[in-house]
């Protein structure tokens, strides 16, 4: 996964629905060769699989689940893969923000634009199991709202929830 392409094809997988190589090359602007290369190795490792469409000129991919976490902390004690978790993770939190400035250019209504969520809550002070119990508690809000579905017909949009928490230090000068 430590790619920054991956990372964007995942996430045109999870969002979008099944897709082509050449579907995900045009969205993002590179080669089919370079995401049928890239789709590959996202099915060894079971982020994706091909879809059977019936199709046999195209090969359908789509992701085999929505979303995906990982514990930086896991490869502590490996320099290389926690240098390669780093990297996924930096590539990660970029796709985020490139998301929310895409909304931030988009055209919504204004009860959209006033119902969107943005928050640099600063004030918490959290020892690692606060934050883990915070961590939880949010998960267990998110899927609260997951468990409940609502028709299409009613004014819904699909919803990205970008969560971020980590402890930070001062920088010294």
């Amino acid at each position: 996964m430590a790619h920054p392409l991956r990372v964007r094809i995942l996430e045109l997988l999870e969002l979008d629905g099944p897709a082509t190589a050449t579907m995900l090359a045009d969205r993002l602007n590179v080669r089919s060769g370079s995401t049928s290369w890239h789709l590959l190795k996202l099915a060894e490792n079971g982020f994706v699989e091909e879809v059977d469409r019936g199709d046999r000129r195209r090969r359908w991919w789509r992701a085999v689940q929505r979303g995906w976490s990982m514990d930086h902390s896991d490869f502590a004690e490996d320099p290389e893969l926690a240098d390669a978790s780093e990297i996924l993770l930096g590539a990660v939190v970029s796709q985020q923000m490139l998301r929310a400035n895409r909304f931030l250019r988009q055209e919504w209504s204004a009860d959209w634009r006033q119902s969107w969520i943005l928050s640099t809550e600063l004030g918490l002070r959290l020892d690692p199991a606060g934050m883990a119990a915070l961590r939880e508690d949010l998960w267990k809000v998110i899927e609260r709202y997951r468990a409940e579905p609502v028709a299409a017909e009613s004014g819904t949009e699909q919803i990205v929830f970008q969560m971020q928490g980590f402890p930070y230090r001062a920088v010294e000068s």
